[in-house]
């Protein structure tokens, strides 16, 4: 039998549209639908190029040319699925067939450097190769499809325990393989990122930094080998400067002594148009500028002409840190940049600090405003909720004034409790004059106070009157 074709109309935004469908029967005798979409004349074509294969299937011979050309090239995707499914066709057409596309973490990797990377700094491009030979390390050239949570947990593990990473040092890595990873779910290689599971932070709030006295460098500066040490210290504490990589291009045109101002490059926000910033030449970094100028270590271009070359300068600043016989801080050179960062928003105000630190607002307030023990314990500041130690509160200065009152009053009753004879004689007289009522058979004094028991303030009242 025939299969026949129908119209119907769209529903909502496509109601104005005309669609059609097809209901041929199939082998068994079983009558289905297949839904063709718009325009008549290609459902006119499907219905003969359906009806010429279900005829081909019950005979078991080949359909026509035109038909097979129609089911390779014309027949929409949904079409086909539903073929299959009524078991029309055996298979998808060719051009269906989807190929899974293997991408190994390596591969992966290096497409991440070559797009994600370019115009960054060389240094930087380092460190990403650093987080894929990580990568490879601890998960081998494997199929990124296959990594799961529980590998991105175990990666982070493996980081901290089987390479003795420090936690900051860990959290960057994981956080550059989150990157790339990122890129396999743009790309449609993959739908979860692994190294997203939750517990997983790379994240380093102000929290975790630790604020540097000034005393303390100027401590650690006593046991700097070389003037240009002298200077990283200062100037890392005072400028709030990254390091290593704006140190690297500081040269000695980049120093105003002029106007009292120098330019910091900064490769990390290049990208986004900010690649470099003036800050002011503090009178301690300019000390120690205009010392290591005059020395022999001196260049004629580069400031920091032997540590620039330095790819961690950290191991050797803790090991003077060390010397001054002072435990460094965790979070080294991150901490000494929020503490220089938190010194300028106390002293120059926020707008002024995220110019000269080369960050926004919201960046300072999260990861670079730090809380210094001076913030409670200022001398000759108080804190607003506390009151001065002269000023009682006024319920406490009545109560004070009553107690004063009655010590003065109960001291001279005692006083007066130990008199003359004649003040015994007089409060008899007055306890005779007194009113008598009775009471269940008794006879009671009343006295101005009444019949409430007395108290020791109120004996001592008594007795002054009757005196």
């Amino acid at each position: 039998m025939p299969a026949s074709l129908q119209s119907y109309n769209g529903k909502g935004r496509s109601a104005n549209k005309i669609y059609y469908r097809i209901q041929p029967y199939l082998s068994c005798g079983k009558r289905v639908t297949i839904r063709l979409g718009t325009g008549k004349k290609q459902a006119t074509v499907a219905l003969n190029a359906i009806d010429d294969l279900i005829d081909s299937t019950v005979a078991s011979v080949e359909p026509s040319a035109t038909t097979k050309q129609w089911l390779e090239n014309v027949a929409s995707e949904s079409v086909c699925k539903s073929l299959v499914r009524f078991k029309v066709v055996e298979e998808m057409p060719q051009r269906f067939h989807v190929t899974q596309r293997l991408t190994t973490i390596s591969m992966l990797a290096d497409e991440y450097v070559r797009t994600r990377c370019a115009g960054l700094d060389s240094e930087t491009v380092v460190i990403y190769n650093k987080a894929r030979k990580n990568l490879l390390e601890c998960f081998g050239d494997v199929d990124i499809a296959t990594l799961t949570k529980r590998d991105g947990r175990e990666f982070w593990r493996w980081l901290l325990e089987e390479q003795d990473y420090a936690e900051n040092t860990a959290k960057h890595r994981l956080r550059l393989a989150r990157a790339i990873f990122e890129l396999g779910i743009e790309d449609e290689l993959i739908a979860l990122n692994p190294f997203r599971a939750r517990g997983l932070s790379v994240s380093q709030t102000a929290a975790e930094k630790e604020y540097v006295e000034q005393r303390t460098i100027e401590k650690v500066k006593k046991h700097c080998p070389s003037f240009e040490w002298k200077l990283l210290f200062t100037l890392c504490r005072k400028v709030s400067v990254r390091v290593p990589s704006e140190i690297r291009e500081f040269t000695w045109d980049d120093v105003d002594w002029a106007n009292n101002q120098m330019l910091i490059h900064s490769p990390k926000t290049r990208r986004i148009g900010k690649s470099a910033r003036m800050v002011p030449i503090f009178p301690d970094v300019r000390a120690c500028l205009e010392e290591l100028m005059n020395s022999d270590e001196a260049a004629k271009d580069y400031v920091f002409s032997k540590l620039r070359h330095d790819s961690n300068p950290g191991t050797m600043a803790k090991k003077i840190v060390k010397r001054a016989n002072i435990e460094p801080w965790k979070n080294f050179f991150n901490s000494l940049r929020a503490t220089a960062e938190t010194d300028l928003m106390d002293e120059f105000g926020l707008r002024r600090a995220c110019q000269w630190a080369g960050n926004s607002a919201g960046t300072a307030m999260k990861n670079y405003a730090l809380v210094k023990k001076t913030d409670f314990t200022d001398s000759g500041t108080q804190l607003p909720m506390e009151k001065p130690a002269t000023e009682e509160p006024r319920t406490a200065q009545k109560s004070a004034a009553k107690s004063a009152a009655i010590n003065e009053v109960d001291a001279k009753s005692d006083a007066e409790s130990s008199g003359t004879d004649s003040h015994e004689f007089a409060f008899n007289q007055r306890k005779n004059a007194l009113p008598q009522i009775c009471l269940e058979g008794q006879c009671v004094l009343v006295d101005d106070i009444g019949l409430e028991p007395t108290t020791s303030t109120m004996s001592t009242w008594r007795s002054s009157q009757l005196s």
